[in-house]
């Protein structure tokens, strides 16, 4: 379950794609709290259908990088741990570097699916004045679905 090291000199590059690839996405996702903050519908799609692409770009390098890793290792540490020395030098600061982009792309993810939430809410609460619904008069079903229990709305019952 070995590669050949010219296989495994691709690795740099590889990690290398990769974290470009993510600065991509963590640049995506800048642009894309921009249009939900600025409620510009048709740039967020714009943006969306980038950070799909940037993601399926990012899932290809990682694929090539993870086979190369498992052929030569059961785990990640295993894997360090059989380098050499001079390689594991090479290949840990692309990895370290990969990793710390990951995580600033999932708090901007986050941060972002945060702003969608808020939205979300105040859309809701303002087609429930709009309905003629009470707030205090919405509770929820056993499936946790709203359903206001209140009396019906003035419009609907016009």
């Amino acid at each position: 379950m070995t590669t050949n090291s010219a296989e495994l000199a691709r690795l740099p590059e590889l990690l290398k794609q990769g974290n470009e690839t993510l600065q991509v996405v963590l640049d995506l996702l800048d642009q894309e709290q921009d249009a939900i903050t600025a409620h510009d519908l048709s740039r967020l799609e714009h943006v969306v259908n980038e950070k799909k692409q940037a993601l399926s770009n990012f899932a290809a390098t990682k694929e090539q990088w993870s086979r190369l890793i498992s052929s030569r290792a059961k785990t990640l540490e295993d894997f360090f741990d059989g380098l050499p020395g001079n390689a594991r030098a090479l290949l840990e600061p692309h990895w370290q570097a990969l990793e710390a982009q990951h995580e600033a792309v999932q708090r901007a993810n986050a941060r972002n699916s945060q702003l969608v939430n808020a939205r979300h809410s105040q859309v809701s609460q303002l087609v429930s004045i709009l309905k003629g619904h009470k707030p205090s008069s919405q509770l929820y079903t056993d499936g946790g679905m709203r359903n206001n229990y209140g009396a019906q709305s003035r419009i609907g019952k016009a």
